[in-house]
């Protein structure tokens, strides 16, 4: 076991600031022999779930901290002189210095919880966290400090919690700086622990490290002003070098620097508890249990839906009601249901998408509004005993009124509980090379030159996407600088993290304050967001739901309301026919500018080539013109025996039921778990 454990550590998650990813610093780690670590990115616990689960199947304890800004040294939380009894300040501690920066590692689930508020303080108030209200967030908490002057202060809130953290990057600067925090911490009885403010994995990164502080900074490579960039020693260092560090003048005045950040390391006991379920609580009727009220409000549904209601139905809505309960989400269907009663209840357009459409529990609470009995959908695909994964409905809504549904939402789950989720954009090709050649000092019109050379794909191909098409070929002199060392950086860039985002619908429902779980902030515009992504949210054991605005619907809402108040012709948009000849007709033609799914110029000729005939054909092209359908030939095999061009031919007689609709070509994902279980004996969950 080694001796020294790096505590100060930060991920490309530092957004525009760290030069490695939390998988490199845990793969360095693991080379290393190190078996502990902590992720403390800037103000953000953006990828503490991914970091843990990493570390942990890596073999190293992950410890989740934060590297957070705080209020000015010499301040209260209200922004007056500093009270007295807190501890003695340095001289050049005046009132309004610049905040400070504090290393804060949980130590218990409560200490995690803490992190959490503090940091969605600072991310939504748009300014460091004011000591008194620090105090008020300690508990449970480790903190590491490198500012002398609030060492006093800092000491009256964390106790023997808090430790002065020496960094040597072996230059005389940083002697001298530990040198003074020595002094002030052997004056107030603050232990000293060994750091070195990582910033990136290995020595070859300072490069990309530097880049982004220029990018950040909005000024070339070359004159990053000083402190916005750590220096080249900030790198994930082996512990038998740090200890050497330690080991030499002038730190024999704190010889317990390197042990005490094992001590911190064993003291750090939070861990993620994943795979739990956190659903809020529905409202029950007196006497009920959720699992009762969802019985009885689907066999209520099905008594609508099934007229009669077979013997098939019932055994299927036993089924799925027996699963949904024994892997413990009842209350996820009634916190759906809820949502989808208040839309039909105030007219609201709204329909269930996806796998749910496998769901009979779905169909007859009306979340969705495809028989699966009807088009032999299987629920495994939906939800799966043979799968961890929670169930994930998406809800679309007539995008005119999604603010009146997301609204809902808040007031009935509490605004605390509810938050929009959020996605990260990711250095792309063409930002990529405006942002690198911005910091290496190119003009204006020398980056919109450069930028309009280069194709629209991930940073790390441009290259060799740039081969491949004619178009691009040659346009930018990859064998000159700096254009060599643009592309180079650029694709050691790939895919970090640039800024959050809002996710086009998710949102995210918790049983408690959101912020005993997770850190939100404020995205452009005002919105409230998760710093979590959709992942991490659900292994969390969160509810996530896609609330997406559907322009169709609202089409359709348009076109009936103008029909009913024109022509007095009212419509159920919710049971319109299958088989208007005239609809038959227009697609059979290709006339669908302006129809969601199928206006593109590919969907327009494969409905030419098709002439549908009936629902069935119209389901077919939407999915043969995915993916999976056109990119494997099954598009071009079927319209071939459609045109009587190519033979139909079942590999097997088993296949023929199974594969007819689609005249023997795998169109749809069910088609290949019914295959599964006719030919190979899978259950539906195995198929799955």
């Amino acid at each position: 076991m080694n001796r020294f454990v790096h505590l100060d550590c930060h991920s490309n998650f530092s957004l525009l600031f760290g030069g490695s990813s939390s998988d490199d610093l845990v793969s360095r780690c693991a080379e290393l022999g190190m078996d502990a670590l902590a992720l403390t990115d800037r103000d953000g616990l953006y990828n503490a779930v991914p970091f843990h689960e990493k570390a942990t199947a890596a073999g190293i304890k992950p410890i989740t901290g934060c590297d957070l800004s705080v209020g000015a040294p010499g301040r209260d939380a209200r922004g007056g002189p500093r009270r007295p009894g807190r501890g003695p300040a340095e001289p050049d501690a005046a009132a309004g210095s610049a905040p400070s920066r504090v290393i804060l590692l949980a130590r218990t689930a409560e200490g995690y919880s803490n992190l959490c508020r503090a940091v969605t303080e600072v991310r939504l108030g748009g300014a460091p966290l004011p000591l008194a209200r620090l105090e008020e967030l300690s508990e449970g908490l480790f903190a590491l400090s490198s500012d002398a002057r609030l060492l006093g202060e800092l000491h009256s809130v964390f106790g023997e919690a808090l430790f002065a953290e020496l960094v040597n990057s072996n230059t005389s600067a940083s002697h001298l700086e530990s040198e003074r925090l020595i002094e002030a911490a052997s004056r107030l009885g603050v232990r000293c622990v060994a750091g070195n403010r990582v910033a990136f994995a290995g020595s070859d990164d300072y490069r990309v490290h530097r880049t982004l502080c220029a990018i950040r900074t909005g000024t070339p490579v070359t004159r990053v002003p000083r402190g916005e960039v750590a220096d080249a020693e900030s790198w994930l260092k082996p512990a038998s070098s740090m200890e050497k560090l330690f080991e030499a003048y002038p730190y024999c005045r704190a010889p317990d620097a390197v042990a005490n950040t094992r001590e911190i390391a064993d003291g750090c006991e939070f861990r993620f508890d994943l795979g739990r379920k956190l659903f809020p609580e529905p409202d029950l009727p007196r006497g009920e249990t959720a699992f009762s009220h969802l019985t009885k409000l689907c066999f209520e549904g099905a008594a609508r839906r099934y007229r009669p209601l077979t013997a098939d139905a019932l055994e299927r809505l036993h089924f799925e009601l027996g699963t949904i309960e024994s892997m413990g989400f009842t209350p996820y269907f009634l916190v759906v249901h809820d949502i989808a009663k208040h839309c039909r209840e105030c007219g609201i357009p709204a329909a269930g998408r996806g796998s749910a459409a496998g769901s009979m529990v779905a169909y007859v609470l009306g979340v969705t509004y495809i028989d699966p009995l009807e088009h032999d959908l299987y629920f495994e695909r939906f939800l799966s005993p043979a799968r961890d994964d929670p169930p994930d409905i998406d809800l679309d809504i007539s995008a005119c009124r999604r603010g009146e549904v997301l609204d809902y939402i808040y007031r009935r789950f509490g605004p605390d509980r509810v938050a929009m989720i959020c996605t990260y954009a990711t250095m792309k090709a063409r930002m990529a090379v405006r942002d690198v050649a911005r910091a290496m000092g190119l003009s204006p019109g020398e980056v919109d030159a450069l930028s309009r050379n280069v194709p629209r794909c991930r940073a790390g191909r441009i290259e060799a996407v740039a081969e491949s098409l004619p178009s691009y070929r040659g346009r930018v002199p990859v064998d000159r600088e700096p254009y060599r060392s643009i592309l180079d950086i650029c694709g050691r860039l790939d895919g970090f993290p640039r800024h959050l985002s809002i996710h086009a619908g998710g949102v995210v429902i918790a049983d408690r304050p959101l912020t005993d779980l997770v850190p939100l902030e404020r995205a452009t515009g005002g919105l409230v967001i998760s710093q979590f992504d959709m992942g991490p949210i659900g292994r969390l054991g969160l509810i996530k739901m896609d609330i997406l605005g559907q322009k169709g619907l609202s089409v359709i809402e348009d076109a009936s309301s103008w029909a009913a108040r024109n022509h007095g012709a009212l419509l159920d948009t919710n049971d319109l026919p299958r088989d208007d000849p005239a609809t038959l007709d227009m697609l059979s033609e290709g006339r669908t500018l302006g129809v969601f799914q199928v206006e593109s110029p590919a969907m327009r000729s494969l409905l030419q080539a098709m002439r549908c005939r009936d629902i069935g054909d119209l389901t077919l092209s939407i999915a043969l013109i995915r993916p999976g359908a056109s990119g494997s030939g099954m598009k071009e095999l079927f319209l071939l025996r459609r045109a009587g061009r190519e033979p139909l031919v079942y590999l097997h007689p088993s296949l023929e039921p199974i594969l007819s609709e689609s005249l023997g070509a795998f169109v749809y994902q069910e088609q290949v778990m019914s295959v599964a279980v006719a030919l190979a004996g899978f259950s539906p969950a195995d198929a799955d």
